[in-house]
């Protein structure tokens, strides 16, 4: 018998120190706001909002993400591409 994925995730879970987050109307609201001030995505104002309301780090190698964590002041970890470039 295959394990449903409801019960995958609650593996995945409990391995790695995460937590899923509602898209209530405090996080859109925050989301729009990082989104109106900056050249982003609406995913990205969205992990940006995440990470700040939850005192939090983003890791990624984007770009956008990175200059606005200079602009705004979030956490980042800064993943380099493997060719040097970045």
């Amino acid at each position: 018998m295959k394990p449903c994925a409801s019960v995958k995730l609650k593996v995945v879970s409990l391995a790695w120190p995460l937590e899923l987050l509602v898209a209530d109307e405090k996080l859109t609201l925050q989301a729009a706001a990082v989104k109106a001030e900056n050249r982003l995505s609406y995913a990205d104002a969205f992990a940006i909002a995440a990470t700040t309301m939850n005192d939090a780090e983003i890791v990624t190698g984007d770009p956008e993400i990175q200059l606005a964590s200079s602009k705004l002041g979030f956490k980042l970890i800064w993943l380099s591409q493997k060719n040097g470039k970045g």
